[in-house]
This record gives C-alpha cells, sequence and structure tokens, in this order.
C-alpha cells in the first residue's frame, strides 16, 4: 500500500473473543477490502467493540485506536474557548457567538417555506377561515358535551312537546 496514510486516521485492530490480536490493519479502508465490508460498517463495529461478529468461524472484536504522536486536535484543551464550551450546550454557544442557533440553513425562508408545506398537508384545498371558525366552535360545543340540532329535530322535537301538553 503505497498511498500515503492521513495523520488523522486511525489504526485498526481485531481481537478475538479472548482478546488475542487476530490482525491489524493501518487505515479502515484497508480493513474494509480485507473483509469486503464498507467503511461505514467498520466504523459502526468500532464503535460497538464489545460485540463480537462472526467471520470464518471466528469471533472478531473491532477496536480504533490513534496512531502516536501525530493525531492533531484544531482546539487546544486549554484554550479560553474549550472552557466556555464545557459548561454549554451548542444552542448557547451559538448564541454567545450571536449566530443563528440552528443554523445557517434555518433562516426565514426555509421557515416560511416549511410553513407552506404544513399548511399544504393540513389544507390541502386551501386554508377558510370560515371553515376553520366552524371546525372551532364544534369543538367548543364537544367539548361542553353539547351538540349541533338540525332544523328538522327541533321542529320535531318542539312538536312532540306540544303534543304531550295537549294530552295532558
Amino acid at each position: 500500500m503505497n498511498k500515503e496514510i492521513h495523520p488523522n486516521s486511525k489504526r485498526i485492530v481485531v481481537r478475538t473473543e479472548d482478546d488475542k490480536i487476530w490482525k491489524e490493519f493501518e487505515t479502515s479502508i484497508e480493513c474494509a477490502e480485507f473483509f469486503g465490508i464498507s467503511r461505514g460498517v467498520v466504523y459502526n463495529r468500532c464503535n460497538a467493540s464489545h460485540h463480537a461478529y462472526e467471520h470464518l468461524g471466528y469471533k472478531l472484536k473491532f477496536q480504533s485506536e490513534r496512531r502516536d504522536g501525530v493525531y492533531s486536535n484544531s482546539l487546544a484543551e486549554d484554550t479560553e474557548e474549550t472552557r466556555l464550551r464545557k459548561g454549554e450546550t451548542e444552542d448557547e454557544t451559538r448564541r454567545r457567538l450571536k449566530l443563528n442557533p440552528y443554523g445557517e440553513w434555518r433562516n426565514d425562508e426555509w421557515l416560511n417555506a416549511m410553513m407552506e408545506r404544513v399548511n399544504k398537508e393540513i389544507y390541502p384545498d386551501g386554508y377558510d377561515s370560515h371553515m376553520a371558525w366552524l371546525s372551532f366552535r364544534g369543538k367548543l360545543r364537544k367539548d361542553k358535551g353539547q351538540r349541533r340540532e338540525s332544523e328538522e329535530e327541533r321542529m320535531s322535537r318542539e312538536i312532540d312537546e306540544e303534543f304531550e301538553q295537549y294530552t295532558r
């Protein structure tokens, strides 16, 4: 393998269930090619290093290890920014730096487009304020235990009441 190894890449160590080293790989690409799986699967297996995976009758565990002395970090551990960020959530950090707390992609244009999509889902025929008012009034009646009485039902009830009064 003549390709240059990135300084931040990690070495992959594959161990058996009894923690003996089965094979070592310099990169995740090399490991993926050996097992015939994708780099994402190698990454997931390294994150679940407590779980053993079956391969050629062996139960193998994947671990990733940093390379000695070449691992670089963009933020030094003792900077003021890292001390400030320790006690903050990501939203608080964005607000402190006067950034949009939801990221640049959530601007007014995006929010308006989202509201239009939601309104099309809720009101496929368009928003009708009178129908919204009627449904609100119906919900209030339902909550109070009242029910809407049609004209025919009202007339029938009145006739029945008059007949009862007449028969007494």
